[in-house]
């Protein structure tokens, strides 16, 4: 069963796949689609990550769907990654991954945080569905860009 929108790589742009027979959306077994959105949606930080209410982001969508879609991966742009803040980010990302958990496809998410360097991290996601396929997403996450990197 599809669960999944598909998505065609343009040297890194990406883009909804369109069925020319049918004109909807191509779709997948996978469940690419719904990792990406959830990792990259800047959901809306709470008052004690970002001060300033209107700096705090988050998805227009929140107020239809009635709950906070994406993460807060965006929050940790600006900061030292000390083993707190690799805890903090990895509490997050379970928040963040948590409506995915009730899915009827899925048994179980696994998310792993490993420090790849002074400025980036390795995101670590195995996804185990309920007819015994397990599958592996990973995201190395930098900080920040540097020298048009």
């Amino acid at each position: 069963m599809s669960q999944d929108l598909k998505l065609k790589n343009y040297d890194g742009l990406f883009d909804l796949e369109i069925d020319s027979a049918t004109k909807t959306f191509k779709t997948v077994d996978g469940m690419e689609t719904g990792i990406s959105v959830t990792l990259f949606t800047d959901a809306r930080a709470p008052g004690k990550y970002v001060k300033d209410a209107s700096e705090r982001r988050g998805y227009v969508g929140d107020i239809i769907i009635k709950r906070s879609l994406g993460s807060l991966l965006w929050t940790y742009e600006q900061v030292r990654l000390t083993q707190e803040v690799m805890n903090n980010l990895r509490a997050d990302l379970e928040t963040a991954f948590a409506p995915m958990r009730n899915l009827k496809q899925l048994s179980n998410i696994e998310i792993d945080v490993t420090k790849k360097s002074l400025s980036s991290i390795l995101i670590d996601i195995k996804l185990y569905f309920t007819d015994n396929r397990i599958e592996r997403y990973k995201t190395l996450w930098s900080q920040t860009k540097k020298n048009g990197d």
